[in-house]
């Protein structure tokens, strides 16, 4: 009998519960947008590397007080007073800090 890897049943994402959708989070964007689309260091994705995420992309996409916007509005949403890494980050990088630039062929 071969070995199966276990899997996890399918859920159908909520919105409120496993997904938070917020538009005009920060008062102005186009710094944002600027900011990512001159930086000259991406890493590449699928399908230009074995990675399980598409397209390019780089860290530092929000500055601190950018973040920190976004961080408040998720802690109030899930009724929490604080946001911890969950373990280590990998190679001593969090990763929930990124611009990430998907193309139309790259996500498929």
């Amino acid at each position: 009998m071969p070995l199966r890897a276990a899997t996890l049943p399918y859920r159908k994402p909520e919105l409120g519960k496993h997904y938070w959708i917020k538009d005009n989070i920060l008062p102005d964007a186009f710094p944002v947008v600027e900011r990512c689309l001159n930086k000259t260091e991406w890493t590449m994705g699928a399908p230009w590397r074995s990675e399980p995420w598409p397209g390019m992309r780089a860290p530092d996409a929000l500055l601190p007080e950018e973040l920190a916007v976004v961080e408040d509005w998720v802690k109030s949403q899930i009724g929490v007073k604080a946001l911890r890494p969950q373990g280590a980050p990998v190679n001593g990088v969090s990763g929930h800090n990124y611009v990430q630039i998907v193309g139309g062929g790259e996500a498929v």
